[in-house]
Protein backbone atom coordinates (compact mmCIF):
# COMPACT_ATOMS: atom_id res chain seq x y z
CA UNK A 1 0.00 0.00 0.00
CA UNK A 2 2.74 2.34 -0.55
CA UNK A 3 2.74 5.42 -2.28
CA UNK A 4 5.62 5.42 -4.18
CA UNK A 5 4.48 2.25 -5.75
CA UNK A 6 1.98 4.97 -7.80
CA UNK A 7 4.18 8.19 -8.26
CA UNK A 8 7.21 9.80 -7.38
CA UNK A 9 7.50 10.62 -3.80
CA UNK A 10 9.52 14.18 -2.33
CA UNK A 11 8.80 14.32 1.33
CA UNK A 12 9.82 17.90 2.51
CA UNK A 13 10.06 18.40 6.31
CA UNK A 14 8.91 22.32 6.43
CA UNK A 15 9.04 24.85 8.23
CA UNK A 16 12.73 25.03 8.50
CA UNK A 17 13.37 23.55 12.13
CA UNK A 18 11.22 20.60 11.56
CA UNK A 19 12.48 16.92 11.56
CA UNK A 20 16.42 17.74 10.13
CA UNK A 21 15.44 20.82 8.33
CA UNK A 22 17.80 23.87 9.89
CA UNK A 23 18.88 27.34 9.20
CA UNK A 24 22.37 28.91 10.86
CA UNK A 25 19.83 31.76 11.52
CA UNK A 26 17.55 31.46 14.10
CA UNK A 27 16.24 34.14 13.02
CA UNK A 28 14.69 31.99 9.98
CA UNK A 29 12.47 29.66 12.57
CA UNK A 30 10.88 33.09 13.07
CA UNK A 31 8.46 31.69 10.37
CA UNK A 32 4.45 32.08 9.38
CA UNK A 33 1.93 30.65 6.09
CA UNK A 34 3.65 33.11 3.70
CA UNK A 35 7.42 32.22 4.45
CA UNK A 36 6.85 28.74 4.51
CA UNK A 37 4.67 29.21 0.82
CA UNK A 38 7.79 30.97 -0.03
CA UNK A 39 10.13 28.33 1.18
CA UNK A 40 8.39 25.66 -0.28
CA UNK A 41 8.37 27.06 -3.75
CA UNK A 42 12.35 27.84 -3.75
CA UNK A 43 12.94 24.35 -2.87
CA UNK A 44 10.71 22.95 -6.13
CA UNK A 45 12.86 25.27 -8.19
CA UNK A 46 15.86 24.14 -6.47
CA UNK A 47 14.88 20.65 -6.98
CA UNK A 48 14.14 20.52 -10.49
CA UNK A 49 17.32 22.29 -11.06
CA UNK A 50 18.79 19.09 -9.87
CA UNK A 51 16.64 16.41 -11.12
CA UNK A 52 15.60 18.54 -14.65
CA UNK A 53 14.67 15.06 -16.06
CA UNK A 54 11.52 15.05 -13.50
CA UNK A 55 10.33 18.74 -15.10
CA UNK A 56 8.23 17.53 -17.67
CA UNK A 57 6.41 15.06 -14.94
CA UNK A 58 2.80 16.31 -13.63
CA UNK A 59 3.30 17.51 -9.80
CA UNK A 60 0.65 16.94 -7.20
CA UNK A 61 0.93 18.04 -3.68
CA UNK A 62 -0.37 16.37 -1.20
CA UNK A 63 -0.09 16.87 2.75
CA UNK A 64 -2.65 17.00 5.88
CA UNK A 65 -3.97 18.61 8.80
CA UNK A 66 -2.27 22.02 8.89
CA UNK A 67 -1.64 21.24 5.11
CA UNK A 68 -4.70 22.36 4.95
CA UNK A 69 -2.82 25.64 5.23
CA UNK A 70 0.63 24.94 3.23
CA UNK A 71 -0.66 23.38 0.52
CA UNK A 72 -3.08 25.81 -0.72
CA UNK A 73 -0.73 28.95 -0.38
CA UNK A 74 2.18 26.64 -1.90
CA UNK A 75 -0.67 25.95 -4.87
CA UNK A 76 -1.13 29.52 -5.16
CA UNK A 77 2.63 30.43 -4.94
CA UNK A 78 3.54 28.40 -7.79
CA UNK A 79 0.75 29.86 -10.01
CA UNK A 80 1.64 33.27 -9.30
CA UNK A 81 4.84 32.34 -10.21
CA UNK A 82 3.80 31.05 -13.39
CA UNK A 83 1.85 33.62 -14.58
CA UNK A 84 4.84 35.82 -13.94
CA UNK A 85 6.77 34.23 -15.84
CA UNK A 86 4.44 34.24 -19.13
CA UNK A 87 4.26 38.36 -18.26
CA UNK A 88 7.64 39.01 -17.57
CA UNK A 89 9.92 35.99 -18.79
CA UNK A 90 13.07 37.35 -17.15
CA UNK A 91 11.62 38.12 -13.72
CA UNK A 92 13.78 36.97 -11.01
CA UNK A 93 11.82 38.02 -8.02
CA UNK A 94 8.62 37.16 -5.91
CA UNK A 95 5.99 38.74 -4.81
CA UNK A 96 7.21 41.96 -2.06
CA UNK A 97 4.92 43.70 0.86
CA UNK A 98 3.93 47.02 1.61
CA UNK A 99 4.83 48.91 4.68
CA UNK A 100 2.40 51.01 6.95
CA UNK A 101 2.76 53.27 10.54
CA UNK A 102 0.41 51.98 13.26
CA UNK A 103 -0.87 54.54 15.59
CA UNK A 104 1.98 54.73 17.66
CA UNK A 105 4.44 55.43 14.48
CA UNK A 106 6.37 51.89 15.14
CA UNK A 107 6.25 50.52 11.24
CA UNK A 108 5.13 47.81 10.88
CA UNK A 109 3.90 45.61 7.60
CA UNK A 110 1.33 43.87 6.38
CA UNK A 111 1.97 40.51 4.39
CA UNK A 112 -0.52 39.15 1.38
CA UNK A 113 -2.99 37.64 3.34
CA UNK A 114 -3.53 40.88 5.20
CA UNK A 115 -2.43 40.00 9.05
CA UNK A 116 -0.14 42.90 10.84
CA UNK A 117 3.21 42.23 12.00
CA UNK A 118 5.50 43.98 13.93
CA UNK A 119 8.89 45.69 12.07
CA UNK A 120 11.02 43.07 13.84
CA UNK A 121 8.42 40.00 13.15
CA UNK A 122 8.49 41.12 9.65
CA UNK A 123 12.14 41.27 9.17
CA UNK A 124 12.51 37.61 10.51
CA UNK A 125 10.20 36.37 7.96
CA UNK A 126 12.12 38.21 4.90
CA UNK A 127 14.20 35.31 3.38
CA UNK A 128 14.27 36.94 -0.44
CA UNK A 129 14.73 35.11 -3.34
CA UNK A 130 17.96 35.09 -4.70
CA UNK A 131 18.60 36.92 -6.79
CA UNK A 132 19.68 37.12 -10.50
CA UNK A 133 18.81 33.74 -10.53
CA UNK A 134 15.98 32.26 -13.76
CA UNK A 135 13.51 30.07 -12.37
CA UNK A 136 11.06 28.31 -14.54
CA UNK A 137 7.35 27.03 -14.68
CA UNK A 138 6.17 24.46 -12.53
CA UNK A 139 3.60 21.75 -14.04
CA UNK A 140 1.18 21.74 -10.57
CA UNK A 141 -1.68 20.08 -12.00
CA UNK A 142 -3.60 19.87 -8.31
CA UNK A 143 -3.19 18.85 -5.03
CA UNK A 144 -4.78 16.42 -2.17
CA UNK A 145 -5.09 17.25 1.39
CA UNK A 146 -6.09 14.77 3.80
CA UNK A 147 -8.64 16.36 7.21
CA UNK A 148 -7.65 19.84 6.40
CA UNK A 149 -7.52 22.73 8.52
CA UNK A 150 -9.10 25.37 6.53
CA UNK A 151 -11.35 27.69 8.72
CA UNK A 152 -11.28 28.31 12.05
CA UNK A 153 -14.81 28.68 12.64
CA UNK A 154 -15.80 25.87 11.03
CA UNK A 155 -13.34 23.38 12.42
CA UNK A 156 -14.22 24.46 15.56
CA UNK A 157 -17.86 23.55 15.24
CA UNK A 158 -16.90 20.21 13.39
CA UNK A 159 -14.47 19.55 16.10
CA UNK A 160 -17.16 19.62 18.73
CA UNK A 161 -19.88 18.29 16.96
CA UNK A 162 -18.47 15.09 15.98
CA UNK A 163 -17.59 14.71 19.92
CA UNK A 164 -21.20 15.14 20.91
CA UNK A 165 -21.47 12.61 17.78
CA UNK A 166 -19.44 10.01 19.44
CA UNK A 167 -21.20 10.86 22.72
CA UNK A 168 -18.12 11.69 24.66
CA UNK A 169 -18.98 14.88 26.05
CA UNK A 170 -22.47 15.46 27.96
CA UNK A 171 -25.23 15.97 25.66
CA UNK A 172 -25.97 19.53 28.57
CA UNK A 173 -22.47 20.19 28.35
CA UNK A 174 -22.67 20.40 24.37
CA UNK A 175 -26.26 21.95 24.53
CA UNK A 176 -24.93 24.84 26.78
CA UNK A 177 -21.91 25.85 24.36
CA UNK A 178 -24.66 26.03 21.41
CA UNK A 179 -26.72 28.35 23.16
CA UNK A 180 -23.08 30.47 24.44
CA UNK A 181 -20.62 29.75 21.53
CA UNK A 182 -22.10 28.35 18.00
CA UNK A 183 -24.95 30.73 17.60
CA UNK A 184 -22.75 33.73 18.15
CA UNK A 185 -19.28 32.45 16.64
CA UNK A 186 -21.09 31.62 13.17
CA UNK A 187 -18.25 34.66 11.67
CA UNK A 188 -16.11 35.62 14.44
CA UNK A 189 -13.85 33.46 15.32
CA UNK A 190 -13.03 35.57 18.83
CA UNK A 191 -16.11 34.14 20.25
CA UNK A 192 -15.02 30.44 20.56
CA UNK A 193 -11.29 32.39 22.75
CA UNK A 194 -14.15 34.31 24.75
CA UNK A 195 -13.53 33.60 28.40
CA UNK A 196 -16.88 31.65 28.56
CA UNK A 197 -16.24 29.37 25.83
CA UNK A 198 -12.97 28.30 26.37
CA UNK A 199 -14.54 27.49 30.03
CA UNK A 200 -16.68 25.36 28.83
CA UNK A 201 -13.94 24.07 25.55
CA UNK A 202 -11.85 23.10 28.69
CA UNK A 203 -14.62 21.54 30.39
CA UNK A 204 -15.30 19.42 27.23
CA UNK A 205 -11.50 18.38 27.08
CA UNK A 206 -11.86 17.04 30.72
CA UNK A 207 -14.14 14.67 29.04
CA UNK A 208 -12.50 13.48 26.41
CA UNK A 209 -8.66 13.24 27.98
CA UNK A 210 -9.93 9.77 29.79
CA UNK A 211 -7.06 7.44 27.30
CA UNK A 212 -8.37 8.30 23.98
CA UNK A 213 -6.95 10.51 21.03
CA UNK A 214 -9.60 13.00 19.74
CA UNK A 215 -7.81 11.98 16.31
CA UNK A 216 -8.96 8.83 16.03
CA UNK A 217 -11.85 8.64 18.59
CA UNK A 218 -12.24 4.59 17.92
CA UNK A 219 -8.88 3.33 17.69
CA UNK A 220 -6.51 2.22 20.37
CA UNK A 221 -4.24 4.84 22.24
CA UNK A 222 -0.14 3.74 22.52
CA UNK A 223 -0.07 2.56 25.90
CA UNK A 224 3.76 3.14 26.42
CA UNK A 225 4.20 5.17 29.43
CA UNK A 226 8.14 5.66 27.97
CA UNK A 227 7.55 6.85 24.78
CA UNK A 228 5.24 8.83 23.90
CA UNK A 229 6.59 11.35 21.24
CA UNK A 230 3.42 10.76 18.98
CA UNK A 231 0.92 12.00 21.02
CA UNK A 232 3.33 14.73 22.42
CA UNK A 233 2.47 16.11 18.53
CA UNK A 234 -1.04 15.68 17.89
CA UNK A 235 -1.41 17.01 21.42
CA UNK A 236 0.44 20.02 21.06
CA UNK A 237 -1.60 20.62 17.34
CA UNK A 238 -4.92 20.17 19.65
CA UNK A 239 -3.34 22.49 21.96
CA UNK A 240 -2.46 25.55 19.31
CA UNK A 241 -6.27 24.94 17.48
CA UNK A 242 -8.51 25.42 20.15
CA UNK A 243 -5.84 27.81 22.53
CA UNK A 244 -5.70 25.67 25.44
CA UNK A 245 -3.48 27.92 28.34
CA UNK A 246 -0.49 26.31 28.93
CA UNK A 247 -0.43 27.93 32.28
CA UNK A 248 -3.79 26.19 33.48
CA UNK A 249 -2.85 23.37 35.73
CA UNK A 250 -6.20 21.77 34.81
CA UNK A 251 -5.62 22.01 30.88
CA UNK A 252 -2.31 20.03 31.98
CA UNK A 253 -3.67 17.33 33.62
CA UNK A 254 -6.10 16.43 30.94
CA UNK A 255 -2.61 16.44 28.79
CA UNK A 256 -1.22 14.19 31.16
CA UNK A 257 -4.28 11.88 31.46
CA UNK A 258 -4.74 11.81 27.26
CA UNK A 259 -1.17 10.91 26.92
CA UNK A 260 -0.71 8.21 29.75
CA UNK A 261 -3.69 6.64 28.77
CA UNK A 262 -4.98 6.35 32.20
CA UNK A 263 -7.10 2.85 32.69
CA UNK A 264 -9.05 3.61 29.55
CA UNK A 265 -6.17 3.03 26.86
CA UNK A 266 -7.89 0.17 25.05
CA UNK A 267 -11.23 2.07 24.46
CA UNK A 268 -11.26 0.09 20.66
CA UNK A 269 -12.73 -2.54 20.08
CA UNK A 270 -10.33 -4.03 17.29
CA UNK A 271 -6.70 -3.21 16.47
CA UNK A 272 -6.96 -3.85 13.17
CA UNK A 273 -9.06 -2.54 9.94
CA UNK A 274 -11.12 -4.29 8.44
CA UNK A 275 -8.75 -5.57 5.96
CA UNK A 276 -7.03 -6.80 8.79
CA UNK A 277 -3.89 -4.81 8.02
CA UNK A 278 -2.13 -3.65 11.14
CA UNK A 279 -2.83 -0.86 13.09
CA UNK A 280 0.22 0.91 14.75
CA UNK A 281 -0.63 3.30 17.62
CA UNK A 282 2.80 3.70 18.87
CA UNK A 283 4.15 3.90 15.10
CA UNK A 284 5.13 7.33 15.67
CA UNK A 285 7.64 6.20 18.82
CA UNK A 286 8.87 3.71 16.04
CA UNK A 287 9.54 6.19 13.51
CA UNK A 288 11.67 8.36 15.82
CA UNK A 289 13.96 5.58 16.39
CA UNK A 290 14.61 4.84 13.44
CA UNK A 291 14.93 8.24 11.93
CA UNK A 292 17.71 8.37 14.56
CA UNK A 293 19.87 5.66 13.58
CA UNK A 294 23.54 6.74 12.32
CA UNK A 295 22.79 4.55 9.36
CA UNK A 296 19.35 6.50 8.53
CA UNK A 297 20.94 9.35 8.81
CA UNK A 298 23.78 8.60 6.70
CA UNK A 299 21.52 7.31 3.70
CA UNK A 300 19.29 10.70 3.95
CA UNK A 301 22.51 13.00 4.36
CA UNK A 302 21.33 14.68 7.17
CA UNK A 303 23.16 16.31 9.99
CA UNK A 304 24.61 13.65 12.13
CA UNK A 305 24.48 15.95 15.08
CA UNK A 306 20.25 16.77 14.71
CA UNK A 307 18.10 14.77 16.56
CA UNK A 308 14.82 13.66 14.67
CA UNK A 309 12.07 14.84 16.35
CA UNK A 310 8.09 14.55 16.13
CA UNK A 311 7.90 18.01 18.34
CA UNK A 312 10.43 20.48 18.19
CA UNK A 313 10.19 24.15 20.14
CA UNK A 314 12.77 25.46 17.89
CA UNK A 315 9.89 26.90 15.28
CA UNK A 316 8.29 29.73 16.17
CA UNK A 317 5.16 29.84 14.18
CA UNK A 318 3.11 32.76 14.11
CA UNK A 319 -0.22 31.85 15.70
CA UNK A 320 -1.97 34.52 13.72
CA UNK A 321 -1.87 32.66 10.62
CA UNK A 322 -4.23 29.24 11.96
CA UNK A 323 -6.90 32.69 12.17
CA UNK A 324 -6.62 33.01 8.34
CA UNK A 325 -9.38 32.18 6.44
CA UNK A 326 -8.36 29.93 3.38
CA UNK A 327 -11.54 30.04 1.13
CA UNK A 328 -10.36 33.19 -0.55
CA UNK A 329 -7.27 31.09 -1.98
CA UNK A 330 -9.65 28.29 -3.13
CA UNK A 331 -11.65 30.99 -5.26
CA UNK A 332 -8.41 32.26 -6.63
CA UNK A 333 -7.41 28.47 -7.29
CA UNK A 334 -10.67 27.09 -8.56
CA UNK A 335 -12.93 30.27 -9.54
CA UNK A 336 -10.59 32.85 -10.72
CA UNK A 337 -8.29 30.40 -12.81
CA UNK A 338 -10.82 28.25 -13.37
CA UNK A 339 -9.23 27.11 -16.86
CA UNK A 340 -5.96 25.79 -14.85
CA UNK A 341 -8.19 22.54 -14.49
CA UNK A 342 -6.46 22.40 -11.15
CA UNK A 343 -7.62 19.00 -9.51
CA UNK A 344 -8.51 18.88 -6.12
CA UNK A 345 -9.43 15.87 -3.41
CA UNK A 346 -9.92 16.92 -0.14
CA UNK A 347 -9.99 13.30 2.13
CA UNK A 348 -11.22 12.78 5.83
CA UNK A 349 -11.29 10.61 7.96
CA UNK A 350 -14.19 10.82 9.75
CA UNK A 351 -13.21 9.27 13.26
CA UNK A 352 -11.30 12.85 13.70
CA UNK A 353 -13.02 15.15 15.81
CA UNK A 354 -9.68 17.25 15.53
CA UNK A 355 -10.22 18.32 11.89
CA UNK A 356 -13.26 16.27 10.50
CA UNK A 357 -15.23 16.05 7.84
CA UNK A 358 -17.98 18.39 9.31
CA UNK A 359 -16.37 21.47 9.28
CA UNK A 360 -15.34 21.05 5.85
CA UNK A 361 -18.70 20.26 4.69
CA UNK A 362 -19.50 23.53 6.48
CA UNK A 363 -16.98 26.04 4.58
CA UNK A 364 -17.71 23.94 1.38
CA UNK A 365 -21.14 24.89 1.37
CA UNK A 366 -20.41 28.87 1.41
CA UNK A 367 -18.76 28.37 -1.44
CA UNK A 368 -21.55 28.42 -3.59
CA UNK A 369 -20.34 25.28 -5.76
CA UNK A 370 -23.22 23.73 -7.85
CA UNK A 371 -22.65 20.11 -6.53
CA UNK A 372 -22.55 17.85 -9.90
CA UNK A 373 -22.46 14.49 -8.81
CA UNK A 374 -24.69 13.77 -5.10
CA UNK A 375 -23.07 12.46 -1.94
CA UNK A 376 -22.96 8.50 -2.65
CA UNK A 377 -20.80 5.56 -0.92
CA UNK A 378 -17.10 4.47 -2.73
CA UNK A 379 -15.72 1.43 -2.53
CA UNK A 380 -12.88 -0.64 -2.32
CA UNK A 381 -13.02 -4.59 -3.22
CA UNK A 382 -16.88 -4.60 -3.13
CA UNK A 383 -16.72 -2.69 0.64
CA UNK A 384 -17.91 0.80 1.43
CA UNK A 385 -14.75 3.00 1.79
CA UNK A 386 -16.14 6.60 2.73
CA UNK A 387 -18.77 8.61 0.85
CA UNK A 388 -17.94 11.29 -1.69
CA UNK A 389 -19.46 13.93 -3.60
CA UNK A 390 -18.64 16.25 -6.31
CA UNK A 391 -18.65 19.78 -7.23
CA UNK A 392 -18.84 21.52 -11.22
CA UNK A 393 -15.19 22.86 -11.00
CA UNK A 394 -14.10 18.95 -10.49
CA UNK A 395 -13.52 19.51 -6.83
CA UNK A 396 -13.93 16.44 -4.65
CA UNK A 397 -14.52 16.21 -1.21
CA UNK A 398 -14.68 12.32 0.13
CA UNK A 399 -14.61 10.77 3.54
CA UNK A 400 -13.17 7.31 4.31
CA UNK A 401 -14.94 5.55 6.89
CA UNK A 402 -13.94 4.61 9.94
CA UNK A 403 -10.30 6.32 9.56
CA UNK A 404 -8.50 9.06 11.84
CA UNK A 405 -6.86 11.66 11.24
CA UNK A 406 -3.65 10.52 9.09
CA UNK A 407 -5.60 8.28 7.19
CA UNK A 408 -3.33 5.84 5.19
CA UNK A 409 -2.17 5.15 8.83
CA UNK A 410 -5.39 3.77 9.83
CA UNK A 411 -7.13 2.70 6.39
CA UNK A 412 -3.70 2.31 4.27
CA UNK A 413 -6.00 0.64 1.60
CA UNK A 414 -8.68 2.42 1.05
CA UNK A 415 -5.81 5.49 0.93
CA UNK A 416 -3.73 3.88 -1.85
CA UNK A 417 -6.75 3.28 -3.98
CA UNK A 418 -8.06 6.74 -3.61
CA UNK A 419 -4.71 8.27 -4.00
CA UNK A 420 -4.12 6.41 -7.78
CA UNK A 421 -7.82 7.09 -9.12
CA UNK A 422 -6.90 10.56 -8.35
CA UNK A 423 -3.37 10.77 -10.23
CA UNK A 424 -5.41 8.90 -13.04
CA UNK A 425 -7.88 11.72 -12.79
CA UNK A 426 -10.51 9.23 -12.11
CA UNK A 427 -11.98 9.43 -8.52
CA UNK A 428 -15.59 8.50 -9.73
CA UNK A 429 -14.73 5.11 -10.97
CA UNK A 430 -14.85 4.34 -7.42
CA UNK A 431 -18.50 5.27 -6.64
CA UNK A 432 -20.74 2.68 -5.75
CA UNK A 433 -22.84 1.55 -8.96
Amino acid sequence: MSWNALSHMVYVEIPVGVGFSYSDDKAEYHIGDTQTARDNYMMLQEFYKKFPHLRALDLYLTSESYGGHYIPTLAREIVLGNQALLLFPNVTSSIGRSGSKNKKGSKVETNEMGKIRTEEEAAALKVPLPKHVKYNHINLKGFAIGNPFTDPVENMVGMIDALNGHDVIPESLYERWLATCEAKGAAVADVFYSHPCRLLQQKMWHEVGQGIDPYALDWPVCKDDVKLKGRNQRHALLEHLVRLDREDESIARVAEVAETGGDFAMRAAWDHDKHGLPFEPCEDDYLSLYLNRADVKAALHAKKDIKWKDCTDKVKYYGVDQDVYIEPIYRFLMDENRELGLRVLLFSGDDDSVCGPRGTEMWLRTMGWKVTKQWKAWVVEGEVAGYMKTYENGFVFATVLGAGHEVPAFTPQAAWFLFRSYLEGDVERLRMQ
